[in-house]
């Protein structure tokens, strides 16, 4: 819980006696009894600073705190905007966080109704897409989150597979399209007992059950619609699955529309970038997906074949050195991959060394040797790669290593060269 510290009362221009001797009420939570109240008054009961954030505790609130998966709500007190919104868990209060400090006894409250509307629309809809995967594919709901972009629910299952959900959502969907009466109230635990609760309430005391007509019964404190139809629709758009549970992102209301309207002008962009109808573009995409992975395919094989030619070319220029063919060159227009594989083209053969440089952010060396030769290529490559300021490593076959001198690349070759020559020449 955050630190909660009172302000001197001369700093806030209010009687000190009077806000100690309102400090001990409880705020009444004006969102319990109605989800659509969006303005109402209230008497300052204290003045606080939490967090060295200018705050307020009033005698009765329609602003809703954070809490049971549910962003607070926003809005303003006598002009000034309310930034956040805490229950303390402890005395039941609600601290109301402000941004600059507010002066008076008494306030005007507003509630940012958009802000409200919309959780209120996403909150619903997760107890209505709860429930109904519950009844479709017997997999309870362990946790839930809801953001101003997006919300999420946990589901104790990971094998669901796209079929499933679809039932779930269409099942969610028939709620909200019957438009159902969404209710809230405090029941006592005798009455709890005899509730068909979707899940156990975490809470002692008197429960707040928020009950959608003959099929869903929630223990939630949150804010709701009184009729499911107002959530519009619920469309399931992401599935993510974690250790031991799946994640679903859904949409309700007008995140649903915009997120419709965002698809929607996405294809009409690729549909007319394609010079198709929208009807044809996923066939159209398909072709070129087709078309592309040819000539992906056509283009390696023709890097093969001048690989070869290039191979071909550089055994023209080799020295041979008691019968063993070295290539040394300083290569250009190549990446590391290419003059890689250029590389272990080339030692294929027995009786062949390659010694490459190649530019680039830094210099690079590459150095191969056929398995017949005995040299030590990553012990060649710590040699010549002092010359450029780096090192590397690799097999007894072939190492590769850099470093940012690449003006020396010319001088470590030839190092690599004459080292190779001397131990060849050594009959080693």
């Amino acid at each position: 819980m955050c630190q909660v510290v009172p302000v001197v009362a001369d700093s806030w221009r209010v009687d000190f006696g009077l806000v100690m001797a309102r400090a001990n009420s409880v705020t009444t939570h004006l969102y319990y009894s109605d989800s659509y109240m969006t303005h109402f008054e209230a008497v300052i009961l204290q003045a606080l600073t939490v967090e060295d954030r200018p705050a307020i505790i009033l005698d009765q609130s329609a602003f809703y705190p954070t809490g049971g998966g549910q962003p607070h709500d926003t809005g303003e007190l006598n002009g000034i905007p309310v930034v956040e919104v805490i229950k303390d868990r402890e005395t039941n209060q609600i601290l109301h966080i402000l941004q600059q400090p507010l002066q008076g006894d008494s306030v005007m409250g507003q509630i940012n109704w958009p802000r409200r509307f919309d959780l209120m629309q996403q909150h619903t809809g997760q107890h209505i897409l709860s429930q109904a995967i519950l009844e479709t594919v017997d997999a309870a709901t362990v946790g839930f989150h809801l953001s101003r972009e997006y919300a999420t629910i946990d589901i104790a299952r990971t094998d669901l597979n796209e079929t499933s959900l679809f039932k779930a959502e269409q099942l969610a969907n028939r709620i909200i399209y019957d438009n159902r009466p969404v209710t809230a109230r405090f029941v006592s635990r005798d009455e709890l007992d005899r509730l068909p609760l979707r899940k156990p309430p975490s809470v002692a005391g008197p429960v707040r059950v928020v009950t959608i007509e003959d099929f869903d019964w929630s223990a939630c404190g949150g804010t709701h619609v009184a009729q499911t139809g107002e959530i519009g629709m619920i469309k399931i758009v992401k599935t993510e699955r974690r250790k031991d549970f799946l994640r679903l992102t859904f949409l309700c209301g007008e995140r649903t529309l915009r997120h419709y309207h965002q698809i929607n002008d996405q294809i009409r962009e690729i549909a007319l970038w394609l010079t198709v109808s929208v009807d044809e573009a996923l066939e159209a995409i398909q072709r070129q997906s087709e078309a592309l992975k040819k000539a992906q395919k056509d283009n390696e094989s023709l890097k093969e074949v001048v690989l070869i030619y290039e191979a071909q070319a550089l055994l023209k220029e080799a020295i041979d050195v008691e019968g063993v063919l070295i290539i040394n060159r300083l290569l250009e227009n190549k990446t590391i991959d290419e003059a890689r594989q250029l590389a272990q083209l080339l030692v294929q053969q027995p009786k062949r060394v390659t010694l490459f440089g190649l530019g680039g952010e830094k210099g690079q060396l590459i150095f191969a040797r056929s398995s017949d030769v005995a040299l030590d290529m990553p012990a060649l490559l710590r040699l010549a790669g002092k010359l450029i300021g780096g090192g590397g490593g690799g097999s007894l076959q072939l190492a590769q290593g850099g470093g940012p001198y690449i003006d020396k690349l010319p001088a470590a070759l030839a190092e690599a060269q004459a080292w190779v020559t001397g131990h060849l020449s050594a009959g080693e």
